[in-house]
This record gives C-alpha cells, structure tokens and sequence, in this order.
C-alpha cells in the first residue's frame, strides 16, 4: 500500500532564523560618476525647454477671441506636464543618487552573494554559487574617470545582477572567488568516474 502525501503547516516559530548579514557598502565615488552620467543626459531636457516656446508660439497663431478661454486652458496644461516632468527628471538625476547610492551594499557569504539597493523601492538579491554560471567584471569610460568597476553575476536564466561601485581590485578578487566556486560546486555535483573494466584496462 502506497502512502499518502502529507504536507503539513510549519509553525513560523520553528522556522529557522535567518542569519544576520554584515554588509559592504560600495564606493562612495560611484555617487559623483552617476552625477556626470546624468548631467550629460541631462541634454536632454534642451527640447523640453523649447516646447515652452514652442507652446507659446502655438498659442499666439491658433487663439482666436472666440475660442481664447480653450487654447489658454490647453496652453496651460501643456506648461503644467512639461514643468512636472522637467522636475522629475532633475530630480531623479541630481537628488535621488545623493541619498540612493549609500544604501548600496554587497555581501559575499560562503554558498551566496547579495546586493542591496535602491531608495523608496529597495531590493535585495541573492544568488547562490551553485546556480551561477560565470561571472564578468567591466570598466567603462566612466568607470575608468573614477576608478570604479562593476562585478556582473550570471546565472542559466542569464545576468543575476550586476554590483556598480567597486574598486577594481575588489571586482577581481569577487570575479576570481565566484569562478573558483562556480568550479568547487561543478565538481561537487558531476558524477564521479568510474573505473573501467579490467579487460579495457589491459587495452
């Protein structure tokens, strides 16, 4: 007689606590790179600026005295939106890293790596290294401005997460550490070699 499936509830006081993490944060320098990455997009907001003019270019050749109270209105919103998204991006792009980039952090324990992030939204991600595939690090042009690296983690569904803001030594060691144990688990889970049979021994 076969038994029967039991899937019974877990008291949540007999779950196993998680253990703390002790963060690293990464350099602070990566707040001024996204700063200059942003002040260049900010380019941007040039044809933005000239929808003000453009608006009141419209407004000047369309509004007639039978309809002015509609164009004005129209006129009016339109500066609304242009005004509420010009904010949002400056903000964004020169508010938001000051208080953001802090609050990134890495942790490199002995089967995981984890990365923290984010400012109103946070997200912490954990990726184990027996899922890991390979592992990069990259420096571009602005990396290379401030001497910063970024340590990009795959897995089989592809890129895990990619951790901005380390040093390039630090990137290195965290490369060299995750291919070693991307190698240790490769080892640990593939089947070990069987010893031939005597007669294709002696061939």
């Amino acid at each position: 007689m076969t038994d029967l499936f039991e899937n019974p509830t877990v008291p949540l006081d007999q779950i196993p606590k998680a253990t703390e993490i002790c963060w690293t944060r990464v350099e602070i320098r990566l707040r001024s790179l996204i700063l200059v990455r942003n002040l260049i997009s900010s380019l941007l907001l040039i044809p933005l600026v000239l929808g003000f003019v453009f608006i009141y270019l419209i407004e000047r050749e369309l509004m007639s005295e039978y309809d002015y109270w509609m164009w004005s209105a129209l006129a009016w919103m339109a500066r609304i939106v242009l005004s509420l998204l010009i904010v949002f991006l400056l903000t964004s792009w020169f508010v938001f890293p000051f208080f953001e980039v802090p609050r990134r952090r890495y942790a490199v324990r002995e089967e995981d790596i984890n990365y923290h992030r984010g400012l109103f939204r946070t997200r912490t991600s954990s990726t184990p290294f027996k899922r890991m595939q390979h592992a990069t690090t990259v420096r571009g042009v602005f990396d290379r401005m401030f001497d910063l690296a970024t340590l990009n983690i795959f897995t089989a569904a592809g890129q895990a997460f990619s951790i901005q803001g380390l040093s390039p030594d630090t990137a290195e060691k965290l490369r060299h550490h995750v291919l070693e144990q991307i190698s240790r688990h490769q080892q640990v889970e593939s089947p070990t070699d069987q010893a031939m049979p005597s007669d294709e021994l002696e061939e």
